[in-house]
């Protein structure tokens, strides 16, 4: 879990930052919840998860968007690897 924790604190993502993290199973479920600035950050954000490393093999496969109507633009997000239920 370590290892995952510092491969989230590798890289700064101006506009998007973690509200929430959970890793479970060793690390091999994953769920993190935040706020971007634009919807257009998340993607890019997973992207970078597939390239670092530690998250390599997991497989991103629950993305949730609401926008935020008390700030334009914005979005919450919580996107899971795992099946339903993990972490």
């Amino acid at each position: 879990m370590l290892a995952a924790l510092e491969g989230l604190a590798r890289r700064h993502h101006a506009g998007l930052w973690l509200n929430r993290i959970r890793l479970s199973r060793q690390g091999h479920a994953v769920e993190l919840a935040g706020r971007a600035f634009t919807p257009e950050l998340v993607p890019n954000y997973l992207q970078w998860l597939g390239d670092e490393g530690v998250f390599n093999g997991l497989t991103f496969s629950r993305l949730r968007l609401v926008r935020l109507q008390e700030y334009p633009g914005h979005v919450d997000f919580t996107i899971g690897s795992g099946g339903a239920g993990a972490p």
